[in-house]
């Protein structure tokens, strides 16, 4: 494999990063919707609370009946005081929700316990059923998917859920391959001597220096400021260049990844997606520290003036 050839390859991956950031912003278009969306709020909200009220339903249940019971670490003596222990763990947590049993204020007006939870199944549902706009763009609430001939319904969140999880192992194949491909091509240019060998793609921005200036060459004096300037500060801000144009190809879509990634948190997908939303980041990271190996920052190529 020639300099030429792993060249080629290195530009041909970097022509992923459309695909791979328009995949990420619809991923995140869908997600930032979803949070900035009062109602989509209110109805997580509502089914997190539901799942309290499914967890003590047995402890409401007997209270409902005038039985004293426990409810976290807590003696109820009353049906309105089991769903408020019940519940105050679950509001401390969520402060921005609204608590729904919170307005019944007397025992009486509170429902049983199954009517209960079933009422905030509904009110949750009747709030998702909402369709989710975002500056003007309504989505649907289902996306409709074609699987051999026959249309599948499924709900738009739990497909860009879908997508996220797999959208993780495709952005990790496209920054390994990077990544390795990168740091050969280093090991390639680590060693080249004439800047016509090297392949032309974007991030191939190395600094030339011409010789045969007697004036450059043969200095009267040693200077400390041109030999700093040469062999660090000059290599140093073309590593910087070459990681700037860098990250206009890998930054988007790990951008747009991660964020979406941090708004669909706190759901059942969120442990795969935010384990695997580090390891993008840290895949991301390695191709940006490639740029700074050693051999490559200081590389630079002299051209001498007659051979111009």
């Amino acid at each position: 494999m020639s300099a030429t050839t792993i060249g080629r390859r290195y530009e041909r991956l970097l022509f992923w990063a459309g695909p791979l950031a328009f995949i990420s912003v619809l991923v995140m278009f869908v997600a930032l919707a979803s949070e900035k969306q009062d109602e989509r709020r209110q109805a997580r909200c509502l089914r997190s609370g539901a799942e309290v009220v499914a967890q003590n339903l047995s402890g409401l249940e007997q209270a409902r009946q005038g039985k004293s019971v426990v409810i976290n670490g807590n003696v109820a003596a009353s049906y309105w005081s089991a769903t408020r222990f019940a519940m105050i763990p679950w509001e401390v947590k969520n402060p921005e929700c609204e608590q729904h049993p919170r307005r019944y204020d007397i025992d009486d007006k509170i429902p049983a316990p199954q009517p209960l939870l079933e009422g905030i199944k509904k009110q949750a549902a009747a709030l998702e059923a909402r369709p989710l706009t975002l500056y003007g763009v309504e989505l649907p609430e289902k996306a409709t998917l074609s699987l051999v001939g026959t249309p599948i319904k499924m709900d738009l969140l739990t497909l860009v859920r879908v997508m996220q999880v797999a959208l993780g192992p495709m952005l990790l194949l496209w920054l390994g391959s990077l990544y390795n491909t990168r740091q050969r091509e280093t090991l390639y240019i680590a060693r080249m001597t004439d800047v016509s060998f090297l392949y032309p793609h974007l991030i191939n921005v190395y600094p030339v220096i011409l010789r045969g200036d007697a004036a450059w060459d043969t200095p009267r004096k040693k200077s400390w400021t041109k030999y700093v300037f040469e062999f660090f500060a000059f290599p140093a801000l073309y590593a910087l260049l070459r990681i700037g144009l860098l990250a206009a190809f890998v930054g988007p879509p790990v951008a747009f990844y991660l964020i979406s990634v941090y708004m669909l948190s706190g759901d059942a997908y969120s442990l795969v997606s935010t384990v695997m939303g580090f390891v993008v980041a840290i895949f991301a990271l390695g191709n940006v520290l490639c740029e700074g190996l050693p051999w490559h920052v200081r590389k630079r190529f002299v051209v001498p003036r007659r051979s111009i």
